[in-house]
């Protein structure tokens, strides 16, 4: 027998596969896994870079930093848990001022490093760091009232 159709009963349609849904699902549980993936590799990636780094004068890291068109030398160390920061050049196109904080927390970890003449240097900062602790710093390096350079670079625990 057959059946009837009425013009006043809803067609029900059948869902043959919503694709955005299931693309969508792996791509949060992709999100997911990724997050989990860098928290647990990001000490290895620390420590790989504080082995890699190159040692400076002071026993702390060198970095090669580029203003007015050269490459100088500057290196981050650390002297009795405080923060310096040695500029490679010294006369008169050194740097006359040097301004760090720790990333994330510029209010509390703010300091203006003085010129130390004895180590011909600028520090040592205001607050002291762990010395078990690799701190990424936000560094200004001034002359006068020009800003030379400004950027991140880490302060690694020292090695011995």
């Amino acid at each position: 027998m057959a059946e009837f159709e009425y013009g006043d009963e809803p067609k029900v349609v059948r869902e043959t596969g919503n694709w955005r849904r299931f693309v969508m699902l792996w791509l949060i549980i992709g999100g997911i896994g990724l997050f989990i993936g860098s928290l647990a590799f990001h000490p290895l990636w620390l420590q790989i870079r504080r082995m890699t780094a190159t040692e400076g004068a002071h026993g702390g890291v060198e970095y090669t930093l580029r203003w007015e068109g050269e490459r100088h030398p500057v290196e981050v160390f650390r002297l009795q848990n405080r923060l310096w920061i040695h500029p490679g050049s010294v006369g008169e196109n050194a740097p006359t001022g040097v301004e760090i904080a720790i990333q994330g927390s510029e209010e509390v970890y703010h300091s203006s490093l003085p010129w130390n003449e004895e180590r011909e240097a600028f520090g040592p900062s205001r607050f002291q760091v762990a010395p078990v602790h690799d701190v990424p710093l936000r560094i200004k390096i001034w002359r006068e009232e020009e800003l030379l350079w400004e950027g991140v670079r880490w302060s690694f625990r020292t090695r011995k």
